[in-house]
């Protein structure tokens, strides 16, 4: 489920919040249906969240995850979905 701005039948490349049918939650720009911003939100239905850069539809850039289970918090580099680069726990 999406919430935000529609022009011609499509999402506007703006921020809106879209709701997953597995309950995870997005909410950041998005630009021809995906998630592309420097600064999205995704919140995990397991309680994780991350903040930070979202590229092509994936995690990719810099930004921070927060595990719900153990918590510990990564923060550093992505790629399409994977901790990759610098980072630190």
């Amino acid at each position: 489920m999406y919430f935000g701005q529609f022009k011609h039948g499509k999402i506007k490349t703006e921020s809106g919040k879209v709701i997953f049918s597995n309950n995870d939650v997005y909410e950041g720009g998005i630009m021809n249906s995906k998630k592309q911003t420097e600064k999205g939100i995704y919140k995990f239905k397991n309680g994780d969240a991350y903040e930070g850069e979202f590229w092509n539809d994936f995690i990719s850039g810099h930004g921070k995850i927060k595990f719900f289970s153990d918590w510990l918090i990564y923060e550093g580099e992505f790629k399409d979905d994977w901790k990759q680069g610098l980072g630190k726990v």
